[in-house]
């Protein structure tokens, strides 16, 4: 290669990095990460913060509990995700093609029964398959128990 064609090579590469970053930040939603808590969530405590708590109660007397900000129409499985990715533990769940979650297991408590995983919103029911419809908010209280 001539140094002319060497220089535009080099040239296109930057240029098709610098699109594919610029594309990657702009189009994916910043979530924040969760903070995790080891102390014992009390199931009536709302927050009352603009921060929103998710509790995982494992069914076997442990739970977790995390607790960020909300962004902008997030969801109580993107909130589930985000603290999924945040402390390390395995998610599994699929999107049906009429937008229906299908939950699978939570760090591996599996979604069948006799147990299965039971979400709730301030202290209201949702069912699992609308996990990706119902959005939170700043003060939400949202509870996974395994039940």
């Amino acid at each position: 290669m001539d140094e002319k064609m060497l220089k535009n090579y080099w040239f296109w590469v930057v240029v098709i990095v610098l699109a594919g970053v610029a594309f990657f930040y702009l189009k994916l939603p910043v979530v924040p990460r969760p903070t995790v808590s080891s102390t014992k969530p009390s199931p009536s405590s709302i927050v009352t913060s603009g921060k929103a708590r998710l509790v995982i109660y494992f069914g076997d007397g442990t739970a977790r509990t995390f607790e960020g900000n909300v962004s902008q129409d997030m969801t109580i499985l993107q909130s589930l995700d985000s603290a999924s990715m945040g402390a390390g533990f395995d998610l599994k769940y699929s999107i049906a093609k009429n937008g229906s979650v299908n939950l699978e297991s939570i760090d591996g408590a599996v979604n069948m029964a006799p147990k299965k995983w039971s979400f709730y919103l301030n202290q209201k029911a949702v069912p699992s398959t609308d996990l990706n419809m119902v959005k939170i908010q700043n003060g939400d209280l949202i509870e996974a128990k395994y039940e």
